[in-house]
């Protein structure tokens, strides 16, 4: 369960830095899925007390991607099928909705940010930053939910966006050449139906988008492959 180097202190607290680290260590499967996570460990290889790793724990198990067992052991989220369709149902749900509550609003100021988002990915996958690519296509995702100006509505998109991340990287890592190749137009079609001002559109390609990512996230967590295939540049993250 090697993580990471000792802890550099710098503008962050402790607690936000062993999030971020196990975060990522969740996400990219260096802690396995289902792995029992010891807080002692953890804070020798940090080498910080074990009040920070707690923390951060507690912060991961609110974003569902530890799980607190009765016996007081914790253990990486194990994701199902039923997770993979509970969580890309609801996402269409919530994107559709803040489809309905954007696409008459989005002004000359948003298109370009969008946009920008667009360039930094054709820019990632050139460099093969596969992580950063996932950041930034869930920014891509999420500046509509912010957008929306509904708290309620963000909330729940914060509650399955750890997991979906999970997932993602899941399904990246199992079809690069198919995925990877994906994004960019997934992102250019849905821009294009908003520049339009098409709600119509937007809610069909959400649901054709995510039925066919959920097919292929169920693909993945079938498959038997193991982490660490492709190159996967985290540097600073």
């Amino acid at each position: 369960m090697a993580i990471a180097a000792p802890i550099l202190r710098n503008s962050d607290t402790l607690t936000d830095i062993v999030t971020s680290r196990l975060r990522l260590a969740i996400v990219t499967g260096t802690l396995s899925p289902g792995e029992r996570i010891s807080e002692p460990l953890l804070a020798g290889q940090f080498q910080v007390s074990r009040s920070p790793v707690r923390e951060a724990l507690h912060r991961l198990e609110e974003e569902r991607l530890v799980v607190r067992l009765a016996n007081r052991r914790t253990t990486v989220w194990l994701p199902t099928e039923a997770d993979v369709d509970e969580i890309f149902s609801l996402r269409v749900m919530l994107e559709s909705l803040a489809a309905e509550r954007t696409i008459q609003q989005l002004d000359d100021d948003d298109f370009a940010a969008l946009e920008e988002l667009i360039r930094q990915q054709e820019a990632l996958i050139v460099k093969q930053e596969y992580v950063e690519l996932i950041c930034s296509d869930k920014q891509f995702h999420e500046y509509f939910i912010k957008r929306a100006a509904h708290t309620r509505l963000r909330e729940w998109w914060e509650q399955i966006m750890g997991q979906w991340e999970v997932l993602i990287y899941r399904r990246l890592h199992h079809a690069p050449a198919k995925v990877v190749p994906s994004i960019v137009p997934d992102h250019r079609t849905l821009l294009d139906a908003y520049y339009a001002r098409d709600l119509e559109k937007v809610v069909w390609l959400h649901r054709a988008i995510n039925d066919r990512v959920q097919r292929q996230t169920k693909a993945a967590l079938h498959s038997r492959l193991q982490l660490g295939d492709i190159r996967i540049n985290s540097e600073g993250s």
